[in-house]
Formats: C-alpha cells, structure tokens, sequence
C-alpha cells in the first residue's frame, strides 16, 4: 500500500528501510557509493550509533535499485537528501502523508507534556524489517547485526513476533 502511494525517491526510501533495516536519515543520505552491484551488498556509516554497516542487498532492492542507476554519483535520492528530516516540513511529515494517502493510521498518542506522537512512522518499516525475519526464523545475533544494534535489549524491542510464529513454536512442544 505505501509503495502504491509513494513516488519517486520515496519508493526507493521506503525499500532501504524495508529490505535494509535503514533509519530515514541513513537512507536519505545513502549515496551510490555505498552501493556495490557486483557483490550485492550496501555498506554505509550509521548516524546514530556512529557504526559501518554492511548488509547483503535482498534482490527486490537490488532490482529497484538496478533500475534507477545511472551515470550519476551522489545521494540515490538526491532532491529528498537536500530536505530535513524531523518537523512539519520535514520528511517524517511527508511520510505521515505517503501513509495517509495508502490509507494507513498513524495511530496517535499523547507522550510528554501532551504531545501526540505516532506509533507508526517511517521507523516502523525498521521494525518490520527486524520482525520479518524473526518470524522467518532468522536468528537473533544475525538480526541484530543486520540492523545494526548494539545491544541485545534495544534489539528485542524491534522484534514483534505474530501469533501463527507463536503457534508454531507452541506446536513443537511434545504430545502427552
């Protein structure tokens, strides 16, 4: 829904996330680069834990991405690398918009001194990201290098499993 509603450089944001695990400013400031075709991988600096990151590309973001390279060099979404990120003109709005235009809730909250925030923003494809492969049975120490986490607490808040995973977990235990 939100790739339907989505144009231009935010369908490219919208995949790094999704299939990369990428914070909105990572991913607005990836640059060509970063990306190698040849071993299918993207390797970037996180902003915010100021750590490398090197992630294999899956194929439906090396496609995307393969059909949008050019000659050029620089940011891959060069008109949204120019915008900020937080604020009322900011991308986070932006997105706010992209999701209402998919139809998509943001499914706001009172927080400190009676802010509203969002429980679903951008950050949430980031989630996804990480709760994908947990309910594909992907590992946890290979998640959270993947996602690039320091630390196993801040991780698991990432990890939402769905109740068919629940399910099947509670199948493998013994019949009577």
């Amino acid at each position: 829904m939100l790739l339907d509603a989505a144009e231009g450089e935010w369908k490219t944001l919208i995949l790094l996330s999704f299939y990369a695990g990428m914070r909105l400013g990572d991913a607005v400031s990836l640059r060509w680069e970063n990306v190698n075709f040849a071993d299918g991988v993207l390797g970037y600096h996180a902003s915010k834990t100021k750590s490398d990151i090197e992630i294999p590309m899956h194929p439906a973001l090396q496609r995307h991405l393969e059909s949008i390279a050019g000659d050029t060099i620089g940011e891959i979404s060069p008109t949204l690398a120019r915008k900020k990120v937080p604020g009322r003109s900011g991308l986070s709005h932006q997105f706010m918009q992209i999701m209402r235009s998919a139809g998509i809730d943001a499914d706001q909250i009172r927080g400190h001194k009676s802010r509203l925030f969002s429980k679903r923003s951008f950050h949430s494809l980031r989630h996804t990201f990480v709760s994908q492969m947990a309910n594909a049975g992907v590992a946890p120490e290979l998640r959270q290098k993947l996602a690039g986490h320091s630390s196993g607490g801040s991780h698991r808040k990432y990890t939402h499993l769905e109740l068919q995973t629940l399910r099947a977990a509670i199948e493998e235990l013994p019949a009577q």
